[in-house]
């Protein structure tokens, strides 16, 4: 009898512990703040965790925020609800209409740079997180911008240009080239509006004698 009390006794203590574990299981779902992708797993199945210790990593990938270093130099150029153009390596031919957010109070005092935060203006299913984006924050109102083809523009190692023909005869220039969009690529400098540009220059190469053709003619030489 006495073997039979103490098992019963186990036996009640077991299920105590399991109800208390199914009750603790039942107030321990997990919700998240917002809708967003979760990018990284921080604790597995069956691993405890405190009160404030991190399970998933969650991104909020619809209006996502983009970070980038600003030079300090440029600090009194910048403002909050600036327009800003996002472009990715991964899709150079789509550019992101963003604006900026918040700067940083403090500076990098190693870089020299300030964080500053930009948001997309709509959303944008392609953009991943830890993603490279390059950003051209406009300072100032530009009158004009002189637009090239993205694909006249040759991107290398050495740099960024373009063929031009200089007294019917091509030459290399480099370029300094700003944001893609949907028209082509906004070229910031390097060349005059009034050059003749190589539009297809993977059919032609440096030193090549050219005829640019006329404006009723077909644009590309």
């Amino acid at each position: 009898m006495e073997r039979i009390s103490l098992a019963r006794s186990r036996l009640d203590e077991s299920l105590a512990a399991r109800d208390a574990a199914l009750a603790r299981l039942a107030t321990s779902d997990l919700s998240a703040p917002f809708t967003g992708v979760i990018t990284e797993i921080l604790s597995r199945p069956g691993t405890l965790v405190g009160p404030n210790q991190p399970v998933l990593r969650i991104t909020e990938m619809l209006i996502p925020e983009v970070h980038v270093d600003a030079d300090e130099r440029d600090l009194a150029k910048i403002a909050v609800g600036q327009p800003t153009i996002l472009v990715t390596d991964v899709y150079p031919d789509k550019s992101i209409d963003a604006e900026v957010v918040q700067i940083a109070p403090r500076a990098d005092p190693q870089r020299g740079v300030v964080r500053v935060t930009l948001h997309p203006l709509a959303e944008v299913t392609w953009l991943r997180s830890g993603m490279t984006v390059d950003a051209t924050i406009a300072l100032g109102p530009r009158s004009t911008e002189l637009v090239l083809p993205t694909a006249a523009i040759i991107r290398a190692d050495e740099g960024v240009y373009v063929y031009v023909v200089d007294d019917g005869v091509v030459r290399q220039i480099g370029i300094e080239v700003g944001h893609s969009r949907k028209e082509g690529t906004v070229v910031l400098s390097g060349i005059a509006d009034s050059s003749d540009v190589v539009l297809e220059p993977l059919k032609t190469k440096v030193g090549e004698r050219v005829r640019p053709r006329a404006a009723g003619e077909s644009r590309e030489l």
